[in-house]
């Protein structure tokens, strides 16, 4: 994929910044899930365990994601900038 011989057309570097702009949306919506579940709980559930399982699997997800996904737009970039500078 870092060559562009094999495919020199401007879709394949279209495709890659679709997958960095669905990371960037990926990204902004763990965030949302995030805040959304520690500020917007029921006050009786204000102790961390008072949360029903969906919550913790959410607050989870979510975490995983913001560890993962600033890697694969790293590897993205990198990708992009070889295929189009030489780098």
């Amino acid at each position: 994929l870092s060559s562009v011989l094999a495919h020199s057309t401007p879709g394949v570097d279209l495709a890659i910044l679709s997958l960095h702009m669905a990371g960037t949306g990926s990204l902004l919506g763990s965030i949302n899930f995030l805040c959304t579940t520690i500020c917007c709980r029921n006050p009786a559930q204000k102790k961390p365990m008072k949360m029903p399982l969906f919550c913790w699997c959410l607050a989870v997800a979510s975490i995983l994601l913001l560890i993962s996904l600033p890697v694969l737009a790293g590897g993205l970039t990198m990708l992009l900038f070889d295929r189009n500078f030489n780098t």
